[in-house]
């Protein structure tokens, strides 16, 4: 739920790994439509904190935040030479 939120922010060879997340659960959902509301609090360089809050209708059923590592993807042997 909250890492696709950080895709938009990488950049080309970029990609992401969760290091640490916590999920506070409210309510229960027994039926309905979910909705989550992701903010990308930090950015840095190589460490991302997001937070995500989940509703039923408008009540808030949950609330996570995480910390992602950014990743830049090595070049291959092949793309080196």
């Amino acid at each position: 739920m909250t890492r696709a939120a950080l895709y938009p922010t990488l950049d080309a060879g970029e990609t992401c790994a969760t290091i640490e997340i916590k999920i506070t659960y409210f309510r229960p959902a027994p039926a309905g439509t979910i909705r989550c509301e992701t903010v990308v609090l930090n950015r840095g360089r190589t460490i991302a904190n997001l937070d995500s809050r989940l509703y039923l209708g408008d009540t808030l059923i949950a609330q996570a935040n995480g910390n992602f590592a950014i990743l830049k993807q090595k070049e291959t042997a092949a793309a080196a030479a």
